[in-house]
């Protein structure tokens, strides 16, 4: 749990860091929560906690975040910053231990993280007294956001990035299967509306068995992410034949489900 707390004095106004999935490398955002504003005599304070879920073993970092504020009225912004968090999350030494039953999936790595000791709370105080109003730095604007594109576009482009990355190539299987999992995650938040990326293989699984659009895929999607968590949770290396077919699961299911433009 990452919780964030934003305090400004009478005066100011405090906006919480932005965040977005790839702020977090190699962490996902499982879970947003923010309080209400608070007053408390002379200061405004703003709370947010994000539930973040390792996506791989290995050396990860909670990274720098930024808060800005200004004085009531004024254009010019300033900002202060927390420090970058370093954290460990060791491997599942047992391939087997997350593997999935044939019936229905029951691995959730964040069970055995419990399990194992190694989910930890972490806190990021950024106060914002009137003092700091001299780190005066340039206004950041808000552009407004294009028009979505289609779900599919946007993963075949992810999938392409991905080959021309060559992780395979230089032997970084973890890194491949985190960011192709990903891609599907992604795809099937942005064309079916379902929020893989912040569930486990559990949860997602069990919410695609029950959607008209996805229950005839649940199979192969199955067989992929059960593979993915092996890889990325216990350092399973897979053979060349179960990464291609896990390449051909994600292709295949793209292609078959991708919305289709209307004349």
């Amino acid at each position: 749990m990452l919780e964030e707390e934003v305090i400004a004095e009478t005066g100011f106004a405090a906006e919480l860091p932005e965040f977005a999935t790839e702020d977090f490398d190699g962490l996902g955002i499982a879970d947003v929560d923010e309080d209400a504003v608070e007053r408390d005599g002379g200061f405004t304070v703003r709370r947010r906690r994000l539930t973040l879920e390792p996506e791989r073993s290995g050396e990860l970092v909670i990274p720098v975040r930024e808060a800005w504020f200004h004085r009531d009225g004024a254009d010019e912004e300033s900002s202060v910053a927390s420090e970058a968090i370093p954290i460990t999350v060791e491997p599942i030494e047992d391939a087997d231990a997350v593997a999935l039953p044939e019936a229905r999936p029951v691995f959730r790595p964040e069970d055995v993280l419990v399990e194992d000791g190694l989910s930890a709370w972490w806190w990021v105080l950024l106060a914002l007294p009137a003092a700091v109003a001299g780190l005066v730095l340039l206004r950041r604007r808000r552009r407004p956001e294009p028009p979505p594109r289609p779900a599919h576009e946007l993963a075949w482009e992810a999938l392409r990035r991905l080959a021309a990355a060559k992780l395979l190539e230089a032997g970084e299987v973890e890194r491949f299967f985190v960011a192709l999992s990903a891609i599907l995650r992604e795809y099937v938040e942005r064309r079916f509306g379902v929020r893989a990326p912040e569930r486990t293989t559990r949860e997602f699984l069990g919410e695609a068995v029950d959607h008209p659009n996805l229950a005839e895929h649940c199979a192969g999607l199955e067989r992929f992410l059960e593979l993915a968590d092996r890889v990325k949770f216990a350092r399973h290396r897979p053979e060349d034949s179960r990464i291609q077919e896990a390449v051909d699961v994600t292709r295949t299911f793209v292609e078959t489900t991708q919305e289709v433009a209307r004349a």
